[in-house]
């Protein structure tokens, strides 16, 4: 039987003055503590409950607590600290997520209001940024309370410890006794203590055995209660239990240079191939112009007319990489051209690149071919040498971390190479956009930085050669959350080839990078590229395979209008665009066979049922 007796003290100040023995003030938003537990006999915790206005002190007796982890959290600081030390436990718990996060918010601002507390030890979080609580957390740094928070215990960044402003607490097997700490350099993580299997205070036993971050951050609380005597600034802290701590998880050091792309005006293409095509058409969401597109005289296009998928007329003419026109031009774009080089057996990239040199134009190439060797003569010409990479160095001091999104992601996929991935993810920027919504986007083509794509991760042709799975997926997660934090409506993300293995014959068949990459981006839903040839039971296998490795829903097949000469898995290069009655066909088939909707790739009449589709899911709106 639980006995409720409520007596509010009599509200004159909040806080009221400390007592000339009580040297400092600690707040601890958790459960109810149970203050009959006989550890809290030398030091008995002041509980505060929420009222319809404000936080109150509290003569509640509450015989046994629902919940018992606020006993455990304000025991270990109790019993770590002398009775000169204040523990004020706000009652904040809920069972409800969402309840329990405004409780949070309104102790916040209520500490934040009234003041008063040297150190406030939060051992809890939420997965994904609050940013009413990112600012109450923030504020209340700058007022001078120092704030201990641990991380989730599922392993996940969580809020508010990942915040710069907020000690941010883990768990380490080093850390066996109350004072053991391990000191973590270039992390959210700053601080991992004793968070292991340990004896706690509880309710019903009154004692047990429990592990958790929850109960490494109030050690982390105690230990630097008993050592100051008034409360020591976030660098103060972290200092002083630097000097004292048992291991150093050291920064990380890296002697890469990443160099910034450089602005373009007026820019040539070369060579004509499916990366230009797209700047072709959809160049106006481009900040500079196309002044003319260029190639070699071993491609063949010398001469063809070109024109993007909204054109209704030619709008360029393939001239030759000879006669490039460095007068109205001040940036080449060098797009791939191995494959061209290994038919004619000329070195066509150099000679561009000789060529740029002599005529003063910059470069944005999509592979580091030569770069290195060119970019000091580049340099000394006050020239701009880019390609897109990015840094690949481990993330060593995040401990498998991983960021959660609060922004939707939408991720295009496919069953092979070759499908027109890209341009779908071009065509949902365009349309999405129209509609003003604020898109966030995370590329694995080379090209992503000139639409102004937020973050590129150059997965494709000749890009990051990483084969360490969980590598790229710690990067690509770092990459979208830099994209989530600008609080976007939708994170647009595409992968490269195909995203589960079509045959084990060859290590290549095996996309791994694919894998990692699409796992760090995590998506909520995904457009799956298929071709017209591809069997009903392949697709079935993708999208039961991609919905099961990702937790996400595939939402829309795109089609790929093409058929190809050679039916050989591997090398599939003479296309051939198929008939409408095939097509229509297919797609009416895939869309009886999977119930959702299919859509030709690169049509621009079928952009609004693709949007629609996407727009529809993330809304719940059906119709």
């Amino acid at each position: 039987m639980v006995i409720y007796i409520i007596v509010y003290l009599p509200y004159i100040s909040p806080l009221g003055q400390k007592d000339e023995a009580v040297y400092m003030r600690i707040a601890v938003l958790d459960s109810r503590a149970w203050i009959q537990h006989p550890i809290f006999q030398k030091h008995l915790p002041v509980i505060f409950q929420e009222s319809t206005t404000t936080w109150n002190k509290s003569t509640e007796i509450v015989q046994k607590p629902n919940n018992p982890h606020g006993t455990a959290v304000c025991a270990i600081i109790a019993h770590h600290t002398s009775p000169n030390i204040e523990i004020h436990n706000f009652d904040i718990f809920h069972k409800e997520p969402q309840i329990l996060t405004k409780k949070v918010i309104s102790a916040l601002k209520y500490i934040l209001e009234y003041g008063g507390y040297d150190i406030i030890n939060m051992s809890l979080g939420i997965r994904t940024p609050n940013t009413e609580l990112e600012a109450l957390c923030y504020k209340i740094s700058n007022q001078g309370s120092l704030i201990v928070s641990a991380f989730d215990n599922a392993g996940a960044i969580s809020y508010p410890a990942a915040y710069p402003f907020v000690i941010g607490v883990d768990t380490s097997p080093r850390c066996t006794h109350a004072e053991d700490f391990v000191i973590v350099e270039d992390s959210p993580i700053n601080i991992r203590g004793k968070g292991g299997v340990q004896r706690l205070a509880w309710v019903d036993p009154p004692y047990t055995i429990s592990q958790g971050n929850s109960f490494a951050a109030p050690y982390i609380t105690a230990y630097i209660a008993s050592h100051f005597t008034n409360g020591p600034s976030q660098e103060q802290a972290l200092e002083f239990i630097h000097r004292n701590a048992k291991h150093v998880y050291s920064a990380r050091k890296s002697n890469t240079i990443l160099r910034k792309p450089f602005q373009i005006s007026n820019a040539s293409l070369f060579p004509y191939n499916k990366e230009m095509t797209s700047l072709i058409s959809f160049r106006e969401l481009l900040d500079f112009n196309i002044i003319e597109v260029c190639d070699t005289k071993y491609s063949g296009h010398i001469g063809l007319s070109v024109k993007g998928l909204y054109d209704i007329e030619s709008c360029f003419n393939i001239k030759n990489i000879d006669d490039i026109n460095s007068k109205t031009i001040d940036t080449l774009i060098l797009g791939h051209i191995s494959e061209t080089e290994g038919v004619s057996g000329k070195s066509i990239k150099r000679d561009a690149l000789i060529k740029c040199l002599e005529k003063g134009l910059n470069v944005f190439a999509f592979d580091d071919f030569y770069l290195n060797e060119f970019l000091p003569q580049f340099e000394a010409k006050g020239l701009s040498l880019y390609c897109p990479n990015y840094n690949t160095v481990p993330v060593t001091n995040y401990f498998g971390k991983l960021y959660q999104m609060r922004s939707p992601v939408l991720c295009v996929a496919g069953t092979s190479k070759h499908q027109g991935k890209f341009t779908l993810q071009l065509q949902l920027r365009k349309k999405l956009k129209e509609r003003n919504y604020i898109v966030g986007q995370l590329g694995s083509e080379p090209t992503s930085q000139l639409w102004g794509i937020d973050e590129v991760f150059p997965l494709g042709y000749n890009g990051i050669t990483e084969s360490n799975v969980q590598d790229i997926l710690v990067q690509t997660n770092m990459l979208m959350h830099k994209i989530d934090e600008k609080a976007p409506d939708i994170i647009l993300v595409g992968s490269q080839s195909n995203i589960l293995p079509r045959a084990y014959y060859n290590t290549g068949q095996i996309p791994l990078s694919q894998v990692g990459y699409i796992l760090g981006a995590n998506p909520d839903a995904i457009i799956l590229c298929v071709n017209l040839d591809d069997d009903i039971k392949m697709i079935s296998r993708f999208i039961d395979g991609i919905q099961g490795l990702c937790n996400c829903r595939v939402i829309a097949l795109g089609v790929y209008p093409f058929t190809y000469s050679s039916g050989w898995g591997i090398i599939r290069n003479k296309k051939s665009k198929a008939s409408n009655e095939l097509v229509a066909k297919v797609i009416q088939n895939f869309e009886s066979t999977f119930n959702i909707p299919a859509i030709i790739v690169g049509e621009k009449e079928q952009e609004e049922k693709l949007v629609n589709s996407c727009i529809n899911f993330f809304t719940g709106d059906s119709a």
